[in-house]
């Protein structure tokens, strides 16, 4: 199908609640920041413990919104988002509501297993083409093999990256860029995987679609290379996440 042109994509949008309350959210942070309103420790803390929470609230409840109008496919997509954004929004908080003094090897497995539960989810999601009619679709015992396929990949590759250097090594630098690097592998893996579907999504919607997770997932990847940079002492980062 042809591509929605821009000026009606925005007009859309504009009429999105979500879209709206997205804009009202940020209004309030430009003025948080650019106001004499708060102190400045506030905002240091805010922004090193906070403000990635502020962003991912919006994305979960506009996955989980239903006009009413989308089939049994494309709903299960967006509800297998928004577990996935779900679980990234549930280790930011574990981040910022868990003190430095109490944490410990037991928190770091449970943010590690809901950015697992992230990248698994989200991966199953594109995996699931909603764009596609019923007759095109992949059969269903393809399909769980396929997410089997994808499951085991994230997990494999969490042990060897993630838990057995933590097990077996103890240097914290090897440990953190094996860590670093498990995230890149999974960003670049969403990527391909969103370029292929995006070539050969079946409507202008849903390229806009797949496009737009794509750039967010790049600059994801652009955030977990800068801690990989941070690991080799190359930049400089003020928190993990």
């Amino acid at each position: 199908g042809r591509a929605p042109r821009l000026p009606d994509l925005l007009a859309e949008l504009a009429r999105d609640l979500v879209f709206r309350l997205q804009l009202l959210g940020l209004a309030i942070l430009i003025a948080l920041y650019a106001l004499p309103l708060v102190s400045a420790e506030f905002l240091t803390a805010f922004s090193s413990q906070w403000l990635c929470v502020s962003f991912m609230i919006l994305p979960v409840v506009a996955c989980l919104r239903d006009p009413g109008s989308l089939g049994p496919s494309e709903r299960l997509f967006w509800r297998i988002l928004a577990v996935s954004f779900g679980s990234w929004l549930a280790a930011l908080v574990t981040y910022g509501a868990v003190p430095d003094s109490s944490w410990g090897s037991a928190w770091d497995i449970t943010v590690n297993v809901l950015y697992l539960s992230f990248y698994i989810t989200f991966l199953l999601a594109i995996d699931l083409r909603p764009d596609v009619s019923p007759a095109s679709a992949v059969s269903r015992p393809d399909r769980w093999l396929r997410g089997l396929g994808i499951s085991a990949f994230v997990v494999c590759w969490m042990l060897y990256a993630v838990v057995v250097p933590d097990a077996l090594s103890g240097d914290a630098t090897k440990r953190l860029v094996m860590g670093s690097v498990w995230y890149v592998v999974l960003d670049v893996t969403i990527i391909a995987r969103l370029l292929v579907t995006w070539r050969a999504a079946a409507s202008g919607r849903w390229r806009w679609l797949y496009g737009g997770l794509c750039v967010a997932s790049v600059a994801l990847l652009g955030t977990d290379a800068r801690n990989v940079l941070d690991a080799h002492g190359l930049v400089r980062v003020s928190s993990p996440d």
